[in-house]
């Protein structure tokens, strides 16, 4: 009755989770594996009973997870998936409605069920052996030569439970001990052979999400968030790669703004927020800068980088501010009514955020770009971030006659700045170059059209 309970419960959750695309039964994995690992709980049980009807129900059963393990543990999914999705099209499944979870005509285009009737060694895909994209296999003897050691003492185990009489609490000791070992041996060797031994994927090479990988895992005791925004789920392999105190998330491009938005404030504290932009698999009538305006309206971008076809952006989250009002007018009719500074006094090396408050008394013609600037005693800029408002999520064109807009900027103190009191300024231009001419500003205005907005004190790393 508990295995039969646990089966029938898991088909139902399963089943009525929208997220699993209205929880058809042939899709995969997402039902076999979790349904036969579950069921080991139950099996195990069995173990305890020296009967021998239980421990051919036990063998059984075993044996026909671990068929559907094997096939589908050491062949690539992608390729029988892929299939599955193609047999979807003549059917009503995608979106919240769709087969019931009970149905089983699908059933030849389940993926564990294609791995294992179509099984072939020039399919394999495990870690010690695996075929090259020139259909050659690769072999790990390392790997391969641990498995094999393994399994053997897994098994001996296993028999000794079976068949043995009665267990002493001491044996028993002695045989949890043995298993928590084989395990931490087991998940060591391959934490240090799988990055040597994972494939190219269509898209991102193991070498380019290395690189990934370095560029957003944190140093030390700090913690970021990772936002990847993919369509190809099949490069997730680059997260086994990430080093650290990380907390990862993965969206569609077909997410919306406001969701990328409500993002920020579901995240923990962290010290950065990196957004990976797949470029190479993202649909050509998609906006690629959906997530990137979503995250604008809420965290402070500091720059981007390009990793192969990957766009990298580093944001970092927003800390209470007191806005302070200001007033500045330039010509086109865009105005300031407000600005507010994360720190007075800042070292080498720190993040100033800036919030600043614009609006406009009339229709703006164009997409006109914000830039801002960190100035030096002797009149150079030394640090800033240019952009259209919100990086293009509330361009000027689509300004409303007195409608107020919040613009979130970031600029980082460059670690060789001399010590002194520095000034804060703003500008507009247009696609062109061409500077908007400020009218007023109450704080003062430089000969280069910048709109001063206050001052910071740089101070000596210690």
């Amino acid at each position: 009755f508990l295995i039969a309970g646990v089966t029938l419960g898991v088909l139902a959750i399963y089943g009525t989770f929208v997220a699993w695309h209205g929880g058809h039964i042939v899709w995969g994995p997402r039902y076999h594996l979790p349904l036969l690992a579950l069921l080991l709980i139950p099996y195990a049980s069995a173990l305890t009973v020296r009967s021998i009807a239980a421990r051919i129900w036990v063998g059984v059963w075993s044996a026909i997870g671990l068929l559907f393990q094997l096939a589908a543990g050491t062949t690539a999914w992608i390729d029988t998936v892929w299939r599955l999705a193609s047999a979807y099209s003549g059917e009503d499944l995608i979106g919240f409605e769709g087969i019931p979870w009970y149905s089983w005509r699908l059933i030849d285009r389940s993926p564990p069920i294609a791995q294992l009737l179509e099984w072939n060694p020039r399919r394999l895909d495990i870690s010690w052996l695996r075929t090259l994209t020139d259909g050659s296999l690769a072999f790990d003897p390392v790997l391969g030569s641990l498995l094999v050691v393994l399994t053997g003492l897994v098994l001996a185990g296993l028999l000794i439970l079976l068949f043995k009489r009665s267990l002493e609490r001491r044996f028993a000791v002695r045989i949890a001990a043995g298993a928590l070992l084989l395990v931490t041996v087991a998940t060591v060797a391959l934490l240090i052979r799988s990055g040597q031994n994972t494939n190219d994927h269509w898209g991102l090479t193991r070498s380019e999400a290395q690189q990934l990988a370095s560029v957003v895992s944190p140093r030390g005791r700090s913690s970021h968030a990772v936002v990847l925004v993919s369509n190809d789920f099949f490069i997730n392999f680059w997260l086994g790669l990430l080093k650290g105190d990380l907390t990862t998330y993965w969206h569609s491009p077909y997410d919306e703004v406001d969701r990328f938005a409500a993002l920020v404030s579901q995240m923990p504290d962290v010290e950065s927020i990196w957004l990976i932009i797949d470029r190479f698999h993202m649909p050509e009538d998609l906006d690629p800068y959906i997530a990137r305006k979503g995250l604008a309206r809420e965290a402070y971008e500091m720059g981007g980088q390009w990793v192969a076809a990957y766009e990298v952006l580093e944001y970092v989250p927003p800390v209470e501010m007191i806005p302070e009002p200001v007033q500045g007018y330039w010509d086109k009719g865009i105005q300031i009514g407000s600005f507010a500074l994360s720190k007075r006094r800042v070292t080498q090396g720190d993040i100033l955020r800036l919030d600043l408050g614009f609006s406009a008394d009339r229709p703006l013609d164009r997409d006109y770009i914000l830039f801002t600037h960190l100035i030096s005693p002797e009149g150079t800029v030394i640090a800033g971030r240019d952009g259209e408002p919100q990086y293009g999520g509330m361009p000027t064109s689509t300004w409303e006659p007195g409608e107020a807009v919040t613009d979130h900027r970031a600029i980082r103190i460059p670690p060789d700045a001399s010590p002194g009191i520095y000034q804060i300024a703003c500008g507009w231009r247009d696609g062109e170059g061409n500077i908007l001419t400020p009218r007023e500003g109450d704080r003062g205005v430089t000969d280069n059209g910048k709109m001063i907005l206050g001052e910071v004190e740089i101070l000596v790393t210690e």
